[in-house]
């Protein structure tokens, strides 16, 4: 699943980095984990697209963790123009509420939430241990047992509702993608929507 997921992250993030140069705008990129990972500054040109899909492509991530927090606040710092920003990621952390009310006040955030429903399924191989990168503590589940499935399962499906009720509230534009379905339909769908 995760090679699939960072595969779509990067595709989507070549389309809209081509897509910008078309129009004329200026690209950057930011690749963060629980710390910045790397910055470019945004650019126009067609070879500095290239060099931004070629930093993702080659990027291997120092940490499995995230923090879209610790993205933002780097973001407000460095970008002072109003911008067109596009957040990629699972959203599975869960700290960004406050930073993501302040950039959105100052720059147009677009949330791209990339879903991979094999994450929402958990096999039925006895024992595994779950690790909760918030709360920074693990437990052992039993796969075997169906109830403890479903609360797992009904755990993730809570954190995606809250994270989509915050951003209908906060007027942040989200647009999910589920890996097995494609991106097509849903980008074509909100930027649709927003040329009305």
């Amino acid at each position: 699943g995760e090679s699939l997921k960072s595969d779509v992250m990067i595709e989507l993030a070549s389309i809209l980095s081509f897509s910008a140069i078309k129009n004329n705008d200026k690209v950057g990129l930011l690749l963060f984990s629980d710390q910045i990972e790397k910055f470019i500054p945004p650019q126009k040109g067609k070879w500095h697209v290239l060099r931004v899909i070629r930093e993702m492509i080659y990027h291997k991530v120092k940490d499995q963790q995230t923090n879209i927090s610790i993205a933002l606040e780097h973001i407000q710092k460095v970008i002072k123009r109003k911008s067109i920003i596009f957040l990629i990621s699972d959203f599975w952390d869960d700290s960004y509420q406050k930073a993501m009310k302040l950039i959105h006040k100052k720059h147009d955030l677009i949330n791209i939430q990339i879903l991979d429903k094999a994450e929402f399924i958990i096999p039925d191989v006895g024992m595994i241990k779950l690790h909760d990168v918030e709360n920074q503590s693990s437990m052992w589940v039993d796969t075997h047992n169906n109830q403890m499935r479903t609360i797992t399962f009904n755990h993730i499906r809570n954190k995606n509702s809250i994270f989509k009720s915050f951003c209908k509230k906060n007027k942040i534009d989200l647009i999910s993608i589920d890996t097995s379905r494609g991106y097509v339909y849903p980008l074509e769908q909100f930027f649709n929507g927003r040329m009305k």
